[in-house]
């Protein structure tokens, strides 16, 4: 089941770094989410998301057979639905990030904005015959239609990490969080199954509530992608 929660944790870290340009390995190595098998084989691969996504289909797979998730079998492949809709997501993101705005398109919306405002110069003399009106008229028209031209230069690349970006490592952060509240409620299960002592279950239960509750705050500044996300900064290690 780690396995698994890993596997997953490092799709979720592939496809973040697929969008924001990051192509390092060797801090996932680091924190024990790729071994360094893994990252040899992801760094010959042009689609690394579709081959961590191979490695927990095979996973989740073999765990099947073996007995090892007694599920009955249309809630086990409603799994393998899910990843196939989060595979086709990462998808229509990459769209986004990797499709660039047509070139000539882009020339021809400068070359308007730069004659407009030349040629709104001329006609608001023609109408308007105070010089200080004309002047406040030419300048709100002409900043108004640059600001819609700069929002759309904004809005068309949603993962550049600027402060107009989707926040990603707060994405990553919640993500991280679940992940790990999800891998302590399986070793509690795992531990009060084997007949561990009250102990070692309170003693569990603590270190994950430590963990969760020493993570430092977001800044208002960061634009945390929900509310849960303002309880957490920076990066976690692997679900061990």
């Amino acid at each position: 089941c780690d396995d698994g929660i890993r596997l997953v944790l490092l799709m979720h870290k592939l496809a973040l770094m697929r969008l924001s340009g990051n192509t390092q390995l060797q801090p996932l190595v680091e924190e024990k989410i790729l071994s360094e098998q893994e990252a040899d084989q992801l760094r010959n691969v042009p689609d690394r998301f579709f081959l961590a996504d191979h490695w927990l289909h095979r996973r989740l797979t073999h765990h099947h057979v073996l007995g090892g998730l007694v599920v009955a079998a249309p809630v086990f492949s409603r799994t393998f639905q899910v990843l196939s809709e989060a595979h086709m997501f990462f998808n229509q993101a990459r769209k986004v990030r990797e499709t660039p705005f047509p070139f000539p398109y882009a020339q021809l919306l400068w070359l308007m904005l730069h004659l407009d405002s030349i040629a709104i110069a001329f006609v608001s003399s023609a109408y308007v015959t105070n010089p200080i009106g004309c002047a406040v008229l030419v300048f709100a028209v002409v900043m108004a239609l640059f600001s819609v031209n700069q929002t759309a230069m904004e809005l068309e690349a949603p993962f550049s990490g600027g402060p107009n970006a989707i926040p990603l490592l707060a994405m990553d952060d919640e993500f991280v969080r679940q992940l790990m509240t999800l891998s302590s409620s399986v070793r509690l299960s795992s531990l009060q199954s084997s007949g561990a002592g009250l102990g070692d279950v309170e003693c569990e239960v603590k270190s994950e509530r430590n963990l969760l509750h020493d993570a430092p705050s977001f800044s208002e500044g960061d634009l945390p992608f929900t509310i849960s996300a303002l309880r957490v900064q920076g990066s976690f290690a692997c679900v061990n």
